[in-house]
């Protein structure tokens, strides 16, 4: 193999007779040749179109001037960089490797770095084909350029302290130590900013796997989008991102110990995932799944957007702007605390809890529509705005729970396909507009239909709840009606008509 001697005295790595060759041919090093340096190899400038298969320069004390771009070549047989421990030892730029993957079968490589950092650019290339690149020490880098694809990084830290674009894969952590630019297009695994008193901005549309996570740093992301992609951890200390969306190929747990702060929008394009806390998430714009999941995980909408969706997270909205419902709408636990929910579509609670707080207020017509087999509801006596329909949407027995008083502004209807019981327990209701009985309910829930507009009563599957009629307005029964054993009917309106005529 071609062993570095400056013979001709030019320094030059492209001039033939610099080489000590083993007899394999001329002395500069191919794709095909390694290139050594000793203890007895001088300084050495990398001259235009440099290449070499491994790279050893294990001893060597003196300086390689990076004046351009040396290319180590991953080949079947070879392909490995041993940078020195030598006093002495450096690499300077401002150029500085381009490792090409040139084999067409998977192939495990090793980068030494024997304590040195390289801090120069480093680059990958080539066929992309599953291939490791084994880390034996943290590979420290200024500038990173990867081919996009599926190259992998193990063993010790790749460190990079300046920009970073294209592809980093495997599970070597991939460490941004330096105020740089994470470019659109890019893809990383086991990504982590540790950059104390420096600037980390991603830019445009960039794919993160494995996990994220913050130390130290100011994050821009303004503008960006980041495709979290069967990602397992994000930990990044409350600090902000833009758009996430989150898109897994299988049933995928997060753990996310502190909050994610979101300016942007939340989405859930595919694939079950459970948010586990005990972090927070924090949307500012629209939340959207178009798969499965839940978690521990509360997640708090704090700017104004839409909520589009099956979700089994609580979910919270806390914010001095408007959030509106999409067109599906079915949260497990919901808590209105401050704000404006706007009723664009219709809103479902399919389990868990429904909290309104005085904070809240509303717009918009849709119903609420209560399709849980359990839940409860909490008012704090402000009136719902719209109409409710209890319909539950599996065969077990349902029980509906609400804890202190509800008011509806609208109507009030049991209406589900399932034979199994319905219990409404707790109260009162309050309903200012029709009651609607298709689907027979009962339990410790007293209704009273008041208001001053006209309200009928129809449905001919029965009522098991005491009912009071205490109407401003007219009050209609409507064809077949049925009342509860054991139950008590009270009429109490003090003016309007209350008419039976054809029931």
């Amino acid at each position: 193999m071609p062993t570095w001697r400056n013979t001709s005295g030019d320094f030059l790595w492209s001039t033939a007779g610099n080489w000590l060759t083993d007899g394999s041919g001329s002395g500069v090093p191919t794709a095909n040749t390694d290139a050594t340096f000793d203890a007895a190899s001088p300084a050495c400038t990398i001259t235009s179109g440099a290449n070499c298969r491994s790279l050893i320069c294990t001893g060597y004390a003196n300086t390689i001037t990076f004046t351009n771009t040396l290319t180590v070549n991953m080949t079947t047989v070879g392909g490995n960089i041993t940078l020195s421990s030598a006093v002495g030892f450096a690499m300077v730029g401002p150029n500085g490797i381009t490792y090409n993957n040139t084999t067409v079968t998977v192939t495990t490589r090793t980068l030494t770095t024997n304590g040195y950092n390289f801090n120069l650019p480093f680059s990958t290339s080539g066929v992309s084909v599953g291939s490791t690149l084994n880390l034996v020490g943290n590979f420290q880098v200024t500038n990173y350029t990867g081919n996009v694809g599926s190259f992998n990084f193990t063993g010790s830290e790749l460190r990079i302290s300046g920009n970073f674009s294209g592809s980093a894969q495997g599970a070597a952590l991939k460490v941004l130590n330096g105020t740089g630019t994470m470019a659109t297009g890019s893809s990383v695994q086991a990504l982590v900013i540790d950059a104390p008193t420096f600037t980390r901005t991603f830019t445009g549309s960039i794919n993160v796997s494995i996990s994220l996570r913050w130390i130290a740093g100011t994050v821009i992301s303004t503008g960006s989008t980041l495709t979290f992609i069967n990602t397992s951890s994000i930990d990044f200390g409350g600090q902000t991102l833009n758009n996430a969306l989150f898109t897994n190929s299988v049933a995928t747990t997060l753990v996310i110990p502190t909050n994610l702060v979101l300016t942007g929008n939340l989405q859930l394009a595919n694939g079950g995932i459970a948010f586990n806390g005990p972090g927070k998430v924090f949307v500012a714009g629209n939340l959207t799944n178009n798969g499965t999941g839940g978690g521990s995980a509360v997640i708090e909408m704090s700017g104004t957007g839409s909520i589009t969706g099956t979700y089994g997270n609580e979910i919270i909205v806390a914010t001095s702007g408007i959030i509106s419902t999409g067109t599906t709408c079915s949260l497990r636990t919901f808590t209105l605390t401050a704000g404006t929910l706007n009723l664009a579509n219709e809103l479902s609670i399919n389990g868990g809890t429904f909290t309104i707080t005085s904070g809240i207020g509303f717009t918009g017509a849709s119903n609420l529509r209560i399709t849980a087999n359990t839940a409860s509801i909490t008012s704090n006596s402000i009136a719902w705005p719209t109409s409710v329909i209890m319909a539950n949407t599996v065969n077990v027995a349902t029980t509906i729970t609400i804890t202190d008083n509800l008011t509806v502004a609208g109507s009030f209807t049991s209406s589900s396909a399932q034979p199994n019981a319905v219990t409404l327990n707790g109260g009162p209701l309050n309903v200012n507009g029709n009651l609607t009985v298709t689907k027979a309910f009962g339990g410790t829930t007293n209704i009273t239909i008041l208001g001053t507009g006209t309200s009928i009563w129809s449905g001919n599957a029965v009522l098991g709840c005491n009912l009071t009629i205490n109407k401003t307005g007219n009050f209609t029964i409507s064809g077949q009606v049925q009342f509860g054993s054991g139950k008590t009917l009270t009429y109490t309106t003090v003016s309007g008509t209350f008419s039976t005529v054809g029931s």
